[in-house]
């Protein structure tokens, strides 16, 4: 007798996950707040070419029914928000986000990846300032048009950039408890990107002055 081949589980397809979870909750809030019923939000998505039944929005709002990101596109074109809006959930703390089901970052985190600020450095480099500075260039590179990411290289810039990294690890480790001498150890970075942010900005400084 031939021996069978267990079949591997398998996700099922209508399956909702984390995104999908906030993307319901936060719908039915910014519609809410909007004060819009499913069936007027049901003709605006018509007016622009993403027809939704009511019944569909109720639906996706019960985590019946997934969102594509042709849906989600026209859901905040309609409603007139960030798709930033209906992605992530409405804080900016320490508090944990689900960016998929066996991964978590803190909120704060999870806004800055998602606008294109850092990546999402807790999974990726730690607390290893080399391995930050390059998973940062390469994340940039592959999310940026280059006209933004040109400008983000200038030294100004990029003392800015690594300055609020800093400060953000430093006060996200406080929050956290983190040891004492961690703390210290990001402060002394975050006070090294400070003076060199001073410099970049003096440079600036003389540059315009010659030119008046």
């Amino acid at each position: 007798m031939e021996a069978v081949d267990e079949p591997k589980p398998t996700r099922r397809t209508n399956e909702v996950g984390p995104t999908g979870a906030q993307v319901a909750e936060n719908l039915r809030r910014i519609r809410d707040a909007r004060g819009l019923s499913t069936t007027r939000l049901s003709k605006l998505l018509a007016e622009v070419g993403r027809p939704i039944q009511p019944t569909g929005i109720t639906k996706i709002e019960k985590r019946e029914r997934k969102v594509d990101v042709d849906d989600l596109v026209a859901l905040a074109l309609v409603l007139n928000v960030s798709p930033l809006a209906l992605l992530l959930p409405p804080t900016d703390g320490d508090d944990a986000v689900s960016l998929a089901p066996s991964m978590t970052v803190p909120a704060w985190l999870a806004w800055e990846w998602s606008e294109g600020t850092s990546p999402a450095l807790d999974s990726v480099v730690g607390d290893d300032d080399d391995g930050l500075l390059r998973e940062t260039q390469a994340y940039e590179s592959l999310s940026l048009p280059p006209q933004r990411l040109n400008e983000r290289k200038q030294p100004a810039s990029r003392a800015a950039f690594m300055l609020r990294v800093q400060v953000r690890q430093l006060v996200s480790g406080m929050l956290r408890d983190a040891p004492v001498g961690a703390s210290r150890g990001r402060l002394a970075e975050a006070r090294r990107w400070h003076g060199r942010l001073a410099d970049e900005l003096a440079h600036v400084e003389q540059d315009l002055a010659s030119k008046e």
